[in-house]
């Protein structure tokens, strides 16, 4: 997440005054990966920087164009509807936290809107205050394949994002398809109050009519790599922070942390009326962390073949047992493999088909997680009867962390990780064949490997390592900076040999996600830099980022403000305080400059001779 996600924000939580006086802490998961940036605007931009220029042009945007709000506070006076197909609506800064739409002096109920238009996207900033509706999609107006990423969702008091019903005569055509909400951001600052909604009243909600997505006839949605933290209602009965109902079709939900609300992930409920004999179809729930969700962890209600597996969920203290609960008529669902900290898996007025399997609960597993407080529910403690103790599941071939599951999974969201290989990610089956601690198939003849002669030197920089394993720090000038060579393959890869997929899977596996993002001069690269830039500042570098693994390039700017024996001197001081530090480095040569040829292969040997 970036900056506002990023910092450790507390906030006091007291219940209203029909309920005994509660505080507690909103803490926002400071530990979980950022969104990869969106590729730069193509087509129409036009660039906004007031209230009036940002309603202006939701008129004036042509199909296919964007509107790039500059960094500021945007006190939205009404409703701001977006009609247009194929707009992105973004900031232009990239930064979610710097550009808020706020809705507390609007004299409407919702704040921004997708009305008959499809293919619209919504990124990169917050929306906040608003007594009803946040993102309002106007589904019964024709909505299809919107994309709400890299957003903030703050003190929404009916729904963070709400799709509505479809008319039932044209159900089929106009069902929204295909959309996605991915890596935002859904917090409320407090459980909810009557003076938030007029309409949710002691005789209609009593202070719960509350959530984060909500969405009807939703049909092969994605909702992924969320993060929800204090959905409440005000006596603790919020609806779900993600809630798929109303014959929604083909919909994944994965990759998501719930923190510290009434109510988790929902499919249907026991509304089901006499219209339809559904709620959800085909749906698959898998790899979330779901912690502390006093009123259900996952719900089941009313499903047809939908899948529930390697989900963790961590609520010992359950003041109603429903880590995972399973009412009504559930035919074809599967659960499987799911690690419940707290009571096991409820059925109520269960019919239908259902098939449990490999799904371990206990009474609390919170010493087995990284930290339970901020919803991380990695494993940091191997557990026999969790580790390869699964059963295959087709629906679930990696984990949280995107990482592959052999046909021996774990139990729950997350495949331990040992802590010698790394304690987050999972190396790739070419690794840990070649690893000598393995044991291998017996063979005639083994192969004697001979390792580099660098190995043994690295081997003894890193014993003196005591950072996070997994830290990639890259030193250097504008090529640094960039997404060249390998920046951008996390994103996409085209055309790749196996020998490069299987590169960059050991690389991606061990590494933090986070790290292929870290550009910038506080990240130690910047264009136009170098190599004296490094020597100022590699101390602080090192103190603040402690990497277990540095890359250092420097030399393209040189050519021709340092001299030789400058540049060999100020790089080897570099090296040389990196490799003190206890990180192993990576010293790349320049690539070949124009009309500096010569120059540039003499610097490219002092590289050499240093490493």
């Amino acid at each position: 997440m970036n900056a506002l996600s990023l910092r450790l924000v507390t906030a006091s939580i007291i219940a209203s005054a029909a309920a005994p006086p509660v505080v507690a802490q909103i803490r926002l998961p400071t530990w979980t990966a950022p969104a990869p940036p969106l590729p730069a605007p193509a087509g129409q931009v036009i660039r906004v920087a007031t209230v009036d220029e940002l309603f202006q042009a939701a008129k004036d945007v042509r199909p296919g164009g964007t509107i790039l709000l500059a960094d500021g506070h945007y006190m939205m006076p009404r409703y701001l509807d977006l009609h247009t197909d194929a707009v992105t609506l973004r900031s232009e800064s990239g930064r979610r936290d710097r550009v808020v739409l706020d809705g507390s002096n609007s004299r409407h109920g919702e704040l921004v809107g997708i009305t008959s238009a499809n293919d619209v996207t919504i990124a990169d900033l917050t929306i906040q205050n608003i007594k009803w509706n946040g993102f309002k999609i106007n589904s019964n107006r024709g909505v299809q394949r919107f994309r709400i990423y890299n957003c903030v969702i703050h003190n929404i008091w009916q729904r963070g994002v709400k799709a509505v019903g479809v008319p039932k005569e044209r159900r089929d055509e106009m069902r929204p398809r295909n959309c996605r909400i991915e890596y935002c951001l859904f917090y409320n600052d407090r459980p909810k109050r009557f003076s938030d909604d007029e309409t949710d009243t002691p005789k209609t909600f009593r202070g719960n009519y509350i959530g984060g997505i909500d969405a009807m006839f939703a049909t092969g949605w994605a909702i992924c790599d969320n993060v929800f933290v204090g959905i409440r209602g005000r006596t603790g009965e919020a609806r779900g922070a993600i809630f798929i109902w109303r014959d929604s079709i083909d919909c994944v939900i994965e990759r998501n942390v719930i923190v510290d609300c009434d109510t988790g992930i929902c499919l249907g409920n026991s509304s089901l009326g006499a219209e339809l004999k559904v709620h959800c179809t085909r749906c698959i729930v898998r790899n979330n962390f779901v912690t502390r969700t006093p009123e259900t962890g996952i719900l089941a209600d009313y499903t047809k073949d939908c899948t529930i597996a390697h989900n963790t969920i961590h609520d010992p203290g359950s003041r109603l047992g429903r880590l995972i609960r399973l009412v009504h008529d559930n035919d074809g669902l599967l659960v499987a493999n799911n690690l419940l900290s707290g009571p096991p898996v409820r059925q109520d007025k269960v019919k239908g088909r259902i098939r449990m399997r490999g799904n371990i609960a206990r009474r609390d597993l919170g010493h087995l997680f990284a930290d339970v407080d901020q919803g991380d529910l990695h494993l940091v403690v191997r557990a026999e009867k969790i580790v390869d103790a699964g059963v295959p599941v087709d629906a679930v071939s990696r984990d949280f962390d995107r990482t592959a599951r052999d046909r021996k999974p774990d139990i729950g969201a997350d495949e331990w990780q040992d802590k010698e290989r790394s304690e987050r990610a999972i190396a790739t089956s070419k690794y840990l064949r070649n690893r000598s601690d393995v044991p291998k198939e017996p063979a005639k003849k083994p192969p004697v490997r001979k390792e580099p002669s660098w190995v043994d030197a690295m081997r003894a920089v890193h014993a003196r390592f005591r950072g996070d394993p997994g830290s990639f720090a890259h030193f250097g000038d504008s090529i640094t900076d960039s997404r060249a060579f390998w920046s951008g393959l996390p994103y996409a890869r085209r055309n790749a040999s196996p020998e490069m997929q299987s590169a960059f899977e050991l690389v991606n596996g061990y590494m933090k996600k986070q790290c292929w993002d870290q550009k910038g001069p506080e990240f130690g690269n910047q264009g136009g830099r170098t190599v004296r830039w490094a020597d100022r500042h590699i101390d602080q570098w090192l103190k603040e980022l402690n990497p277990e693994v540095a890359l250092i390039m420097f030399g393209s700017n040189d050519l021709g403000r340092l001299s030789l024996e400058e540049y060999t001197a100020k790089t080897r001081n570099v090296v040389q305080k990196c490799l003190d530090n206890g990180t192993v480095v990576i010293l790349s040569t320049i690539p070949p400059r124009h009309r500096r040829l010569e120059q540039s292969a003499q610097f490219a040997e002092a590289v050499r001779k240093i490493a």
